[in-house]
């Protein structure tokens, strides 16, 4: 039972992190198709607790290819896969875990 409590206590806690909230202000829909034309800074809270600051897009002429051409997303999942314009790689973060975006900085 001590595991099963573990995971449940580590699963309340993934799910209640501070932004939860700005789901209604703004959909998942809308975050992928301002990286799809802008360069995006987002501020999310990463799954250990720690906050993170990241400057991304999804615009074809700034990200590198793929092997498939094109990145997927998977809305189902509200897994967000995205390129980090500072450290030139791929990232992931999930949606609900979104404090805030801006983007046209």
């Amino acid at each position: 039972m001590g595991t099963l409590f573990k995971a449940l206590k580590h699963f309340i806690e993934w799910y209640d992190v501070p932004g939860k909230e700005m789901e209604e202000e703004f959909s998942y829909e809308d975050l992928i198709e301002q990286m799809k034309s802008h360069i995006v800074h987002v501020k999310f809270v990463k799954l250990d607790g720690t906050e993170r600051d990241m400057k991304c897009t999804l615009r074809e002429d700034l990200v590198p290819a793929t092997k498939s051409g094109k990145q997927e997303q998977f809305p189902w999942s509200k897994l967000i896969t995205t390129y980090d314009t500072e450290n030139g790689g791929w990232r992931s973060f999930y949606f609900d875990r979104v404090k805030e975006y801006e983007y046209g900085l």
